[in-house]
């Protein structure tokens, strides 16, 4: 049985998704160690 894979994002939604974040850092609706983990998430999807 194969393991199920997370599609990888193309850059270009990966940057969206990351300047999303940041905007919700900037309003404070997520805190630092949010940002910084849903960041390395996204990243991580690459």
């Amino acid at each position: 049985m194969n393991p199920v894979t997370a599609p990888r994002l193309s850059k270009d939604d990966a940057e969206s998704k990351l300047k999303d974040l940041a905007s919700l850092k900037k309003q404070k609706l997520i805190t630092e160690a949010e940002y910084r983990d849903r960041s390395r998430e996204i990243l991580g999807q690459m």
